[in-house]
């Protein structure tokens, strides 16, 4: 009997895993531009600033508060006199007339810091032309606080007051003065001894814008000059103008 023999030889069904693994790349490719783009789209809207309430422009400008003493080398101190300084503050601080004398160190400091505010855009109130009645008694409140305030210290007080401007339709910025004048025996040189003493004389300026609706200062300054201004002194304007060069450039409290 002849038989014929042969092997079977298995064929294996294709694999559909396979294509979809040759697939894969291709999608990938295909959608790699458009992946780019949602996220070229979130970031960018991600990076776009929220909206901020608008600046607050309003200021309400205290009374500077001038002081004058006169030193010694023993220590003692006295009042000195206005007219010597062209100021109306004498012997001491206290919160000064609405309407500064004309010439005076208050008059002065008002017109330097009304020309930078008014040369950045920023709108000075007059206190009686603000409609809230209460808002002159917490001005008055804040006026015996105005050389910390001048400084940029706001303590407990100062801000329990601001808080209360906080309360109020739109936002204000208080702006406050102080300014200290110290009038003493100048430098000296001993030749025998060789002893040198310092000058003691010195004029002290301070000022600082602060935001009643942040209940914080937003800008301060200070000018320390070793020597004795008059009011009408040119060296004395001019240093009130570099004081002041920066003012403003806060831009303004949100």
């Amino acid at each position: 009997m002849y038989r014929s023999s042969f092997a079977v030889i298995p064929i294996s069904e294709p694999c559909r895993c396979d294509g979809k693994r040759r697939l894969r790349p291709l999608v990938y490719a295909a959608l790699l531009p458009f992946l780019g783009l949602m996220t070229a789209v979130g970031a960018a809207q991600s990076a776009q600033p929220s909206p901020q309430p608008p600046r607050t422009t309003k200021v309400i400008m205290l009374p500077p508060v001038v002081t004058v003493e006169t030193l010694s080398r023993g220590g003692q101190t006295g009042g000195l006199s206005g007219g010597l300084f062209g100021t109306s503050a004498v012997g001491g601080a206290r919160g000064l007339p609405k309407n500064a004398s004309p010439g005076s160190f208050e008059a002065v400091l008002m017109n330097a810091a009304k020309a930078r505010l008014n040369g950045q855009g920023y709108t000075l109130l007059p206190i009686e032309s603000v409609q809230d009645p209460s808002v002159s008694a917490w001005l008055g409140q804040l006026e015996p606080l105005t050389s910390r305030l001048a400084h940029g210290a706001i303590n407990d007080d100062a801000q329990e007051i601001l808080s209360r401007f906080a309360t109020l339709p739109e936002g204000y910025l208080i702006f406050v003065q102080f300014m200290e004048l110290k009038e003493g025996p100048g430098g000296s040189w001993n030749p025998n001894t060789g002893g040198i003493t310092s000058a003691m004389s010195s004029t002290l300026v301070r000022a600082a814008l602060i935001s009643t609706r942040a209940g914080r200062v937003i800008w301060k300054g200070e000018d320390l000059e070793r020597k004795l201004y008059r009011s009408d002194d040119a060296k004395f304007a001019k240093a009130l103008d570099q004081l002041y060069s920066t003012l403003g450039n806060e831009r303004g409290t949100r």
